[in-house]
């Protein structure tokens, strides 16, 4: 596992590392009470202070539910949790599908060619996702996706 503790500097630790800090039992609760405490300090620290005013009941209410619902995602086996709910594309599936299609091609032809600039590769991902080619394909790969049986699957 690879630990960065900034500055660029970092610990690559070996499965024998990770055990024997298990095996010391102050050492194995202070990592999780720290590591717990920061993962769900941070899951509130986008609500600010300053944005209730003189309401610091509402403002702790809202910072305890974020973390509240952090904790909760982590029990469930999730790490992310979205502070405004289930993250929804604004995309229909085919352009969805279109956009996903173009990103492939494209990243892979900038990669191929030595391209970075982010502008531009963001620009021909649009424009390739826009091409009739690609929405047709697009098209074809959703209808076959609704087509899928999966009554028949053994869970």
């Amino acid at each position: 596992m690879r630990v960065d503790i900034g500055k660029q500097l970092a610990f690559d630790l070996t499965d024998a590392d990770i055990v024997a800090l298990a095996h010391h039992r102050a050492v194995h609760d202070h990592v999780w009470y720290i590591g717990l405490r920061n993962i769900l300090m941070d899951s509130h620290a986008s609500c600010k202070r300053e944005t209730y005013g003189d309401d610091e009941v509402t403002w702790r209410n809202n910072s305890k539910a974020m973390a509240e619902k952090k904790l909760a995602a982590m029990l469930a086996g999730e790490i992310r949790s979205n502070s405004s709910g289930p993250r929804v594309s604004s995309l229909s599936p085919i352009d969805a599908e279109a956009r996903r299609l173009a990103r492939v091609a494209v990243i892979s032809a900038a990669k191929a060619k030595g391209v970075t600039d982010k502008e531009k590769i963001a620009a021909a991902i649009a424009k390739y996702a826009a091409k009739p080619e690609t929405i047709a394909t697009a098209t074809a790969n959703v209808e076959a996706a609704k087509a899928l049986v999966t009554d028949d699957i053994d869970l």
